[in-house]
């Protein structure tokens, strides 16, 4: 969510425009350039169950009029150790041991030069 400009909503049919599949409306998710960014940012989070998040993106335009946004983000959570599920008491006395753990990664990258799409 960090690099979306802004999201735009078309209700209705739009089948003509962007296929049969456009029933109810289009959503179209504009993302932010490098020249937005303009530098490096660097987001972290701390949380509780050893939870870890984090973020890097870097935008630029350059002065050939390049725009340049790679994005990359880490999350990782160990969250509860220990669960008890009371309807699996015949199975590890219901115990589920490390179970809920969760991690995932993330990659972005847009480059975008003018008159490209013209």
């Amino acid at each position: 969510m960090n690099i979306i400009d802004r999201i735009e909503y078309i209700p209705g049919s739009g089948s003509s425009i962007y296929g049969a599949n456009a029933l109810l409306g289009v959503i179209n998710i504009i993302t932010k350039q490098g020249k937005d960014i303009n530098g490096l940012r660097l987001t972290g989070e701390i949380g509780s169950l050893d939870t870890h998040r984090g973020r890097l993106t870097y935008g630029k335009q350059c002065d050939n009029g390049v725009n340049l946004l790679p994005n990359a983000s880490q999350f990782s959570s160990q969250g509860n150790r220990n669960l008890f599920f009371p309807e699996f008491t015949d199975t590890n006395k219901g115990i589920a041991n490390n179970l809920d753990r969760e991690r995932s990664g993330r990659l972005f990258g847009q480059l975008g030069y003018p008159g490209a799409l013209h």
